[in-house]
């Protein structure tokens, strides 16, 4: 009996791996019709118990998606169908009624000291000229339980994908 669960757990970790989320998704993130290969640059990854974690990923990305990103004059996150509410792309600072927004993205309770000032220094792009942000949030925002944080910083040409479930 213990040799089956010790096989069973292998199995299921021989399944878990580091693979990117958005990698082909940041197009479509962004609205745009690219087709162009992005580099990814880190996945960061700290899960608990009961659905509670979050991910990191970064990005380079062409410039030209980029600037096509930049030029176009509607900036929208697309609709996610499955009940999540959006805040489409923008620069100016976040209305104070989305603290909890950001509070759950980037004020993770973490052991990790490396993974806190990654959030952290990703958190100080919200205020850094040339980096449009955008995030889904579900359920609702009075009692927002999971996220999915965007920030394009256009000037370096890199994508942040954060996901945050609480």
């Amino acid at each position: 009996m213990n040799t089956k669960i010790l096989v069973l757990f292998i199995l299921i970790l021989i399944s878990c791996n580091n693979d990117s989320v958005y990698k082909n998704e940041y197009s479509k993130l962004l609205g745009i019709n690219s087709s162009a290969k992005v580099e990814i640059v880190e996945i960061n990854d700290e899960f608990g118990g009961f659905g509670e974690g979050f991910s990191i990923e970064v990005y380079n990305v062409d410039k030209a998606s980029v600037d096509k990103f930049l030029s176009k004059d509607n900036k929208d996150l697309p609709d996610n169908h499955n009940g999540w509410n959006k805040y489409g792309w923008d620069t100016v600072a976040l209305d104070t009624s989305y603290d909890f927004v950001l509070a759950i993205t980037f004020n993770r309770g973490t052991k990790n000291s490396t993974l806190s000032n990654k959030l952290e220094t990703i958190k100080k792009k919200l205020s850094t000229e040339g980096c449009y942000y955008a995030f889904y949030y579900y359920p609702e925002l009075e009692n927002v339980r999971k996220v999915k944080f965007f920030i394009l910083d256009s000037l370096n040409t890199r994508f942040y994908a954060i996901e945050s479930f609480i």
